[in-house]
């Protein structure tokens, strides 16, 4: 018994490994932008040195409540803001009106049927990705909080040399 005990932990281990080991990166997706572009993610983060990778919905309080709060600041340190709605497609001619209201200076992207969501693993909104240029996923952020908030921007600044 003791001798399947341990081949079942080293062999929990060794997929725990295999899957720690493993970058994540954002694949090459078309999305629309609000104003109806077909925009390559991958393609548009390679202007930059890194880039936020933002999953919100307008259905999401702490999403709104994250947004107000950090844009201004996130803005301030210069690096793009790609907001990415998963909104369901029936809602998506609600989401430009939705976005004039606010004041917030950011990429706004689509992603109706979840493909690129999915394909983050990202979990539940909101969900922040921060990104170098290679689409190569430096840091992520599953939760919104005033101490949340203070690690993306210490992260921010720590990957963008500022």
């Amino acid at each position: 018994m003791k001798k399947h005990t341990a081949l079942t932990l080293l062999a929990l281990f060794s997929v725990a490994t295999i899957f720690a080991q493993i970058e994540k990166t954002v694949p090459s997706l078309d999305l629309l932008s609000i104003d109806g572009k077909k925009i390559n993610l991958k393609t548009a983060l390679a202007a930059n040195k890194i880039s936020l990778v933002s999953f919100y919905a307008m259905w999401c309080n702490n999403c709104v409540t994250q947004y107000n709060s950090f844009s201004t600041k996130v803005n301030d340190l210069g690096i793009p803001v790609f907001a990415v709605s998963i909104d369901a497609k029936e809602q998506e001619a609600k989401v430009t009106p939705f976005l004039k209201e606010k004041n917030w200076h950011f990429s706004y992207l689509l992603d109706p049927e979840k493909q690129l969501f999915r394909a983050m693993g990202a979990t539940f909104p909101p969900h922040l990705f921060l990104v170098n240029a290679e689409g190569k996923v430096l840091w992520e952020q599953r939760v919104f909080n005033e101490k949340s908030e203070a690690e993306l921007l210490q992260k921010i600044k720590e990957f963008s040399g500022k």
